[in-house]
């Protein structure tokens, strides 16, 4: 990703655009691999032995690996936040009007919809502590 992006870029399943990572969790690309490692990928991948597959469409996005997360960069596309575009799946000719915010709109929509999952886990993981800690007072 050596583009120069200032932005956080968010990586999406190529197949079906789950939202799977973002840069905050960026590690390391590799040109020659064609690969980039992420720390962590969100819980829509899910882990069958070695393979990282996208639990939405069963995609084969990466492996698993001691560093990380290794994603093919073929398996995935990613934009910038803020941007009117995806990197790897660009358009040639972008539409105007109406269509380019229906697509920064959907951009938006998935990544707050991200979002809403994680804090949900996070609450629900919360709740279940707390019940723990209310049972074991009775």
């Amino acid at each position: 990703m050596g583009d120069g992006v200032d932005a956080p870029l968010v990586f999406q399943c190529r197949r079906c655009e789950r939202i799977i990572g973002d840069s905050w969790a960026l590690v390391e690309t590799s040109e020659v691999e064609h690969t980039l490692t992420l720390s962590g990928v969100s819980d829509k991948v899910r882990r069958r032995g070695q393979k990282l597959c996208c639990a939405n469409c069963n995609s084969v996005l990466g492996r698993d690996a001691a560093i990380g997360c290794v994603l093919d960069v073929d398996k995935i596309q990613s934009y910038a936040l803020g941007s009117s575009g995806m990197a790897a799946a660009a358009p040639a000719a972008a539409e105007q009007g109406a269509a380019e915010n229906d697509g920064d709109l959907a951009k938006i929509k998935n990544v707050l919809l991200h979002f809403h999952e994680r804090l949900c886990s996070l609450e629900d993981a919360g709740l279940m502590d707390r019940l723990a800690s209310l049972e074991r007072r009775l």
